[in-house]
């Protein structure tokens, strides 16, 4: 599944930049809160609770009104979003579902991007969308193995530390001392 909504990010189209913002809010207040805390069991914000009530939660811990909007950001774009399960025919290991989104006639090209939102919804809900991220160099999309990692290929690594300013003092070094080690290993023949 991974693959496929990295696929879907790289993608081109109407409605893939609108996955791509989604995400990107997603991990940067999925990355602010984890610096500052989340609100724990000793939070008062029941499962039930509305919307409303969790901002203020927020507000009490001491975000800030960038991370409180981004949160209503999200929440707007993520509160138009409703899927249906639609009880197709029964099978002999038990019913067979699929989902259908209201007001979208199946074979539209919406459905592809409504169903890339779910996938959005459910990496977010599993705490995997934090791993769905754009590399540092090229900006591809891509699913990180470990926790710091920037870029997508070593190749995207190598040519961003090449272009910055420690990578190119780093090369230029290598590249005296090379020099040098090759000068005097045709003088010793």
């Amino acid at each position: 599944m991974a693959r496929f909504l990295v696929g879907a990010l790289n993608a081109g189209g109407p409605d893939v930049q609108a996955l791509r913002e989604l995400v990107r809010k997603l991990n940067e207040v999925d990355r602010r809160i984890r610096e500052k805390g989340y609100p724990g069991s000793e939070s008062k914000v029941g499962l039930f609770d509305i919307p409303g009530n969790l901002e203020l939660e927020f507000r009490r811990r001491g975000f800030d009104d960038a991370t409180r909007k981004l949160l209503s950001d999200i929440q707007r774009e993520l509160g138009e979003f409703k899927v249906t399960l639609w009880p197709a025919y029964p099978q002999r290991s038990g019913w067979k579902f699929l989902w259908w989104i209201p007001g979208i006639a199946r074979d539209s090209p919406r459905v592809v991007y409504w169903m890339n939102r779910a996938l959005v919804h459910d990496f977010a809900a599993a705490g995997l969308l934090r791993s769905v991220r754009e590399c540092d160099f090229c900006q591809d999309w891509y699913f990180a193995r470990k926790e710091d990692q920037r870029f997508d290929k070593l190749s995207c690594r190598e040519r961003y530390h090449r272009s910055s300013e420690e990578g190119k003092a780093k090369r230029a070094k290598y590249m005296r001392d090379r020099r040098k080690r090759e000068k005097s290993r045709k003088s010793e023949w």
